[in-house]
């Protein structure tokens, strides 16, 4: 099951800031109305075609199918890392308590929304559901709420050395911890978990490192108070370094992805094939849930390419219409629309 669309009640941040302002940051609205369009994508492969397997079964898959799989890819980092951002923007023009404020009840209310509205669309069971991407969001905020009182410093390491170390925590498995099972799976492990009181759920996004990215995405907040043609630079350094890390890692099998069979989805370290296509195909794969350090490279290296790209005075044609998707300001609306219509 895909989940690949992050709820834009997290990000709306960045609206609700730049629209208070004369100008808005037009390059953020192209960006999270594009994840909307590429999260329509996935949410129509899961409900109207009839294959039986997942799109990165490498035995069995093929390069255009794959690609409608892999593309969605970037929609989770970058809603993450931009909630982040949102969250900064906001706290530029609202005071401490009242950036707090907003991130718990936001988190508590996409927290309400994945256990009920969104967990009946995905699963048809009344109530609850699972814990997936909404559910992780909301956590994500009510946490961030208390680590935006830390200094920038503290958050920029934290949220890097998490993103950076937490494959090495790959072979740490829930039945290490017993009763404490539920809780390691919450935080780092997908799969089914017992929680208290007996009640059986499902993990699809555990915290670590998502946590991660969103405290990366409130510190890279601070390029949108730069002059743009520094903020641009910038942004494409970073975004080239990180797809170069990615080639580095994923063709060496150096560290970064887990090898397959921990619960995850991927295959594990990367090998050549016996077709060109296969080969493209198991490059590209790496682990999703949780975000492994590659997986993490390969998306969000791109995607900060394409931000500098979109960041100018004049919006590149046929690009504008897809910031028009911001307006709703409420993803959850949107996401909860695409399942049910599907």
């Amino acid at each position: 099951m895909s989940t690949s669309a992050m709820p834009m009640a997290a990000t709306s941040a960045v609206t609700a800031a730049t629209r208070s302002s004369a100008s808005r940051i037009v390059s953020l609205d192209i960006f999270r109305g594009l994840i909307m369009v590429v999260m329509a994508l996935d949410h129509a492969r899961d409900f109207f075609t009839n294959v039986a397997f997942e799109p990165e079964t490498l035995a069995q898959t093929w390069p255009a199918l794959f690609l409608t799989r892999w593309i969605t890819h970037f929609c989770a980092p970058m809603f993450f890392l931009l909630a982040g951002t949102g969250a900064f923007l906001y706290g530029q023009r609202h005071s401490r308590s009242d950036l707090t404020r907003f991130l718990w009840t936001r988190g508590l209310w996409l927290i309400f929304l994945e256990f009920t509205i969104v967990g009946t669309a995905w699963s048809f069971q009344i109530p609850f559901g699972f814990f997936g991407v909404i559910w992780a969001l909301g956590v994500s905020m009510l946490l961030m709420a208390a680590i935006v009182h830390l200094p920038l410093g503290w958050i920029g390491g934290l949220s890097i050395g998490m993103i950076v170390l937490h494959d090495l925590l790959d072979r740490v498995r829930p039945a290490q911890f017993g009763a404490w099972a539920w809780l390691w799976s919450i935080l780092h492990q997908r799969g089914g978990v017992l929680l208290p009181f007996g009640v059986h759920e499902f993990v699809l996004f555990p915290l670590i490192p998502l946590v991660g990215v969103m405290m990366a995405g409130y510190v890279l907040g601070q390029l949108y108070g730069m002059e743009r043609t520094r903020r641009k630079k910038l942004l494409a350094l970073l975004g080239i370094g990180m797809i170069a890390a990615f080639s580095l890692l994923r063709l060496t099998n150096l560290y970064g992805n887990p090898p397959a069979g921990l619960g995850g989805v991927s295959q594990g370290d990367f090998h050549l094939q016996p077709t060109l296509g296969k080969t493209a195909i198991l490059f590209l794969d790496v682990e999703k849930y949780p975000p492994s350090l590659q997986f993490l490279l390969m998306t969000l290296g791109p995607s900060f390419v394409l931000l500098a790209w979109l960041d100018r005075e004049q919006v590149p044609r046929g690009f504008r219409s897809l910031g028009y998707l911001d307006g709703c300001r409420c993803f959850s609306t949107s996401f909860i629309c695409t399942l049910f219509i599907c």
